[in-house]
C-alpha cells in the first residue's frame, strides 16, 4: 500500500504480505527498509561430465594411447606422451621413468633449474634430463651423442671418469653409436686391442679373459663372445689348428671392422676354408 507513515514521515510503497507469505521470506527482505541494489549472480562454470569411456590422447600426436603402448607422463603438464613421439628408446624409457620426467616444452636444466637459454639446453642420450651448455662448463652443443654426469660410464672398464681427457663416443663408419669409452681405453682401441664382437679393450700384457686370434682376420676374440668351451680351447692351442671366428663364419653381423685384416689372396683363403 502507499501513504504517510506517522512514525518516519515519508511516504513509500509498502508491499503487503501475508503470514503465510512473510514465513518463506529471507529475515532481512523483511526487516530492512532500503533494499541494496540486486548483484547478478555469475554464471556458474559449466562442468563437462568426462565420460567413463573417454580415451586418453598424446600430447603431441594427438592420437588415442592404448594401453599396450609405451607413453610417459610429463611432471609439470601432466600431458601423456607416446615414447616414439618423444623419440625416447626403450632403455631411456626405463630410466626416464624412474624420476619425475618432463616433456621438452616444460624440461627445464638440471643444474640451475631455468627454463630460458633454449639455444643452449641440451639433451642426455640416455636419461633424457635437460642441461645447459654453460652450466657444464661446455662451450657450444655436441655434435653427435652426448651423456650427462649422472649416466656417463666407460663401456670398457666401467669407471665414471675420463681420465686425461674427454669421453669419447665411438661410432661405426655409418655413425652408429656403437660406446662410451674413457681415455685410457680409447688408447687401446685406438691400436685395435679389442674384441670385434663386444667391442672390449684389452692388454696384450695382462688379458683377464682368455681370447683367441683369428687365422682369417687376425683379430683376437674372447672365448666366451665365440662360445668356445675349455675343451675347444684347449685344442686352438695345439700346433696346427686354425681358427675361424664368428664374425667371418656369418653367425653375427659386423659393427666395426676398422682393423680388420682380412687376407687379399682369394685362394689363401680358399685354402684355409679347404683345411678346416
Amino acid at each position: 500500500s502507499s501513504g504517510i507513515n506517522a512514525e518516519y514521515g515519508y511516504t513509500d510503497n509498502v508491499p503487503v504480505y501475508t503470514s503465510e507469505e512473510l514465513y518463506t521470506l529471507p529475515l532481512n527482505s523483511a526487516l530492512m527498509t532500503n533494499h541494496p541494489p540486486k548483484q547478478k549472480s555469475p554464471d556458474p562454470v559449466r562442468r563437462v561430465p568426462v565420460p567413463k569411456n573417454d580415451t586418453i590422447k598424446c600430447g603431441q600426436c594427438n592420437f588415442e594411447l592404448g594401453k599396450t603402448d609405451n607413453t610417459i607422463k610429463c611432471n609439470k603438464c601432466k600431458y601423456s606422451y607416446h615414447s616414439k613421439c618423444m623419440s625416447l628408446s626403450r632403455s631411456m624409457m626405463k630410466i626416464a621413468l624412474r624420476y619425475s620426467w618432463d616433456c621438452p616444452s616444460c624440461k627445464t636444466c638440471s643444474v640451475c633449474d631455468a627454463p630460458d637459454g633454449e639455444e643452449s639446453l641440451m639433451f642426455c642420450d640416455i636419461c633424457d634430463r635437460g642441461y645447459h651448455t654453460f652450466c657444464v662448463n661446455m662451450s657450444a652443443l655436441p655434435r653427435g651423442r652426448w651423456e650427462c654426469r649422472l649416466c656417463v660410464m666407460c663401456a670398457c672398464c666401467g669407471t665414471t671418469n675420463p681420465g686425461d681427457g674427454n669421453w669419447r663416443f665411438q661410432h661405426n663408419e655409418h655413425m652408429k653409436f656403437l660406446q662410451t669409452m674413457c681415455h685410457p681405453c680409447t688408447v687401446y682401441f685406438d691400436k685395435g686391442w679389442f674384441c670385434p664382437v663386444c667391442l672390449k679393450v684389452f692388454d696384450y700384457d695382462a688379458v683377464d679373459d682368455p681370447m683367441v686370434c683369428c687365422d682369417f682376420c687376425d683379430r683376437w676374440v674372447h672365448t666366451g663372445c665365440d662360445n668356445i668351451d675349455d675343451e675347444h680351447y684347449t685344442m686352438l692351442g695345439e700346433s696346427g689348428s686354425l681358427y675361424k671366428c664368428i664374425l667371418c663364419r656369418g653367425e653375427k653381423e659386423e659393427v666395426y671392422d676398422k682393423h680388420h685384416k682380412k687376407y687379399k689372396e682369394g685362394n689363401k683363403e680358399n685354402q684355409l676354408v679347404e683345411s678346416l
